[in-house]
């Protein structure tokens, strides 16, 4: 232990000490987790050289920076984020929308039963925000959505291609400046080759600005159901979700029970509460420090009385609603065991789409991921989706982490059904684990992945430097954005070696066919070099294009996303005013 000194600071009481920087080092890079002093200790010495001297010593280090002050404190955390009840409950009615495309069948089934799984009078209105392509599935979604309308206490409102256009050209007739950015975000037109899943949401957060918000995928159900796995109070995490698998969907509606609650109800529960607040709603009367068991320093250090609660997701039950199946080799070592042990569940696991993925109890979270039923309170400056592609999700969620350092997202328990219809079966492609070629990958997300790259306080500030990071990217040469990309690509397979390679150790006394299957995982990871990568061979996750093309649409993309960032102030203010002018049927 040594190294020329530096200065160490804690980040949440501004104490500093001077000290060798590879002890800033090594305990930087090992003690990211909340531990006692001793676990912190055993975590050091792990793998190294047992001798008495050497605990000593690095017991002393760590001894040295608790008692600086230079750690962050469980207790600490939990005092100030003590739970206190809201003054006065949060009254306002929220908005729904339900975002379809081509998907009539499956439309009609959500909203059929709405009028009974629901309290609409808890509500205040309802859009249908319709994506669809093909006119015949738009006018059976009209009708679907007017039929149900007819016989709710509250506004059933279509939202289609020619009211998308009303609302599109009216934006334009009172910011005329901002009509490029106003196109890139929910100009159907413009996106009209592409999935546009981003688009369709930007729709539902303009019609519902200065309200709190309910999304439902149209593939989902207005139904909650108890988690079929639970543990008390609450917890801040960074860890995986936790899966039990069925055999079919007649297993989990047998064995589940319904909340008393409807999902929108669920939602509103805590959303746009401070966390405080929140863990009342919960019903918490005091945070244990247990409750950062799972949470990192770097997550825990935003945390304070004021950071909200700005998303709000739920578990999910049948289809887990993933692009593929290589999530089974990141399940939490818990929920690998249940699938290895459960006699023919791997198999079905890896052919059929039904089972629950989730949370055992409450979680606050640094960012929102996915949910097929999602909270959000639009009341705050919350940011646009990325039109176009999948992951829409994922960039949305650290686009308002970045604009909110101190927020959190609250994943509930319950669960809702996701029945796709038609119903899906994992392909042979979805059980692959080789890492593919498509640009940008993780890239888009490492754009805006780092919050403290800017140190202004107010929202508006920070989507300004996000909209430059983003038009700064689109200037990047060639090569240079290439060789970011294999970079990039390089350290997800090191990532994805390191996770199945801890997954086989933990595997060890887990059967065989598990066992087999993790290596099987472990060779198509190994067998993507990203040394084999070229520049021509490059492809993309949005449209069918190869090579330079690829970059080319992406450096356009992010320069029209940033410019879009730049107006998007403007336009919800707009839209604000516009919205309540036009009539909707």
């Amino acid at each position: 232990l040594g190294g020329d000194p530096v200065l160490a600071r804690n980040p949440r009481n501004g104490r500093e000490m001077v000290l060798p920087a590879d002890h800033l080092k090594t305990l930087v890079d090992h003690c990211s987790r909340f531990r006692t002093l001793e676990e912190h200790v055993a975590e050091l010495m792990d793998g190294r050289d047992g001798a008495p001297e050497r605990e000593a010593a690095i017991r002393a280090v760590v001894q040295s920076f608790r008692d600086g002050g230079l750690t962050l404190s469980a207790a600490e955390i939990c005092r100030d984020l003590a739970p206190t009840p809201t003054a006065t409950p949060l009254a306002d009615k929220p908005a729904v929308a339900i975002i379809t495309c081509d998907r009539p069948q499956a439309l009609a089934r959500l909203l059929e039963p709405f009028r009974v799984n629901a309290d609409l009078q808890a509500i205040d209105r309802l859009w249908v925000v319709d994506d669809s392509r093909s006119a015949e599935n738009s006018a059976r979604n009209r009708e679907w959505t007017a039929m149900a309308g007819a016989q709710a206490p509250v506004g059933f409102h279509y939202f289609g291609a020619a009211e998308a256009r009303e609302l599109l050209d009216a934006l334009i007739g009172q910011l005329p400046h901002h009509e490029q950015a106003i196109r890139f975000l929910i100009d159907r037109e413009l996106w009209r080759d592409h999935k546009s899943y981003g688009l369709a949401r930007n729709f539902s957060h303009l019609l519902s600005v200065g309200k709190r918000l309910t999304v439902f995928d149209d593939d989902a159900l207005c139904e909650a159901y108890e988690a079929p796995l639970s543990q008390d109070g609450v917890a801040f995490s960074v860890g995986q979700q936790e899966a039990v698998f069925f055999a079919n969907d007649a297993q989990w509606q047998e064995s589940l029970a319904r909340c008393d609650h409807d999902p929108i109800a669920g939602h509103t529960q805590c959303l746009g509460l401070a966390i405080p607040q929140a863990l009342s709603a919960l019903g918490i009367k005091q945070l244990e420090p247990t409750a950062l068991e799972t949470a990192t320093t770097d997550f825990a250090r935003y945390l304070g009385r004021d950071s909200r609660v700005f998303i709000t997701e739920c578990g999910s039950l049948g289809d887990p609603g993933t692009a593929g199946n290589s999530w089974l080799g990141s399940m939490s070592p818990a929920s690998s065991e249940r699938l290895a042990t459960s006699e023919g569940r791997l198999q079905q696991a890896l052919e059929q789409r039904c089972c629950w993925v989730g949370r055992e109890r409450p979680e606050f979270r640094q960012s929102s991921s996915m949910s097929q039923v999602t909270g959000f309170d639009n009341r705050g400056f919350l940011p646009p989706y990325f039109p176009v592609g999948r992951g829409e999700d994922q960039i949305f969620g650290q686009a308002t982490r970045f604009i909110y350092p101190d927020s959190v997202t609250l994943q509930y328990p319950w669960a809702v059904p996701h029945l796709p219809i038609p119903a899906r079966d994992w392909t042979e492609r979805d059980n692959d684990y080789s890492i593919d070629n498509r640009f940008p990958g993780a890239l888009f997300s490492r754009l805006i992945g780092y919050p403290d790259m800017c140190q202004a306080g107010d929202p508006q500030s920070r989507l300004a430097f996000l909209a430059r990071v983003f038009m700064d990217a689109a200037e990047s040469p060639d090569r240079r954005l290439f060789d970011r990309f294999v970079d990039d690509r390089h350290g997800h397979r090191a990532w994805q070696l390191q996770k199945l390679q801890e997954k086989l150790r933990q595997s060890s006394n887990l059967p065989t066919d598990w066992t087999a299957y993790v290596e099987n995982a472990l060779r198509q990871v190994q067998a993507s070099a990203p040394g084999e990568l070229k520049l021509d061979t490059l492809t993309s996750k949005v449209g069918d294009l190869q090579g330079r093309e690829v970059l080319q649409f992406w450096r356009d993309a992010w320069r029209g996303f940033g410019g879009s960032l730049l107006a998007w102030n403007d336009i919800r203010e707009a839209a604000r005013e516009i919205v309540p002018k036009i009539h909707f049927a």
